[in-house]
């Protein structure tokens, strides 16, 4: 494993435990239900950049940022 899989490893670990833990995820329910536009929006970035990642790391074997 290379350096960057820790790095991609470690932010979907802390996307689920923001979700797992009862406090935070409450506090993230109630932001994206009071804002929903801009909490789907952060969600969708988040989600699609760290699957983009992940699938040019799949096809490469190499954490590159795409252009």
């Amino acid at each position: 494993m290379k350096k960057g899989d820790f790095f991609w490893l470690a932010g979907l670990a802390a996307f689920i435990v923001i979700l797992v833990v009862p406090a935070s995820r409450e506090i993230f329910v109630k932001f994206t239900t009071e804002h929903a536009y801009l909490g789907g929006f952060i969600k969708f970035f988040i989600l699609t950049t760290m699957g983009e990642l992940l699938a040019i790391r799949i096809v490469t074997s190499d954490w590159d940022i795409p252009k």
